[in-house]
């Protein structure tokens, strides 16, 4: 069984890449690694 982590974040403090980098970070904790992986490499090589 996963260890689950919970993070309770004011949505209103946060800007848009800090939000696009904590939901990219959540989807790839719940998703397999061999779909998660390309994706989390993708978004490091974004501007």
């Amino acid at each position: 069984m996963a260890t689950v982590y919970w993070s309770w974040v004011e949505l209103a403090h946060l800007d848009e890449a800090e939000l696009a980098d904590l939901l990219l970070e959540a989807w790839s904790q719940i998703v397999p690694r061999k779909i998660s992986r390309p994706v989390l490499e993708a978004a490091r090589t974004r501007p």
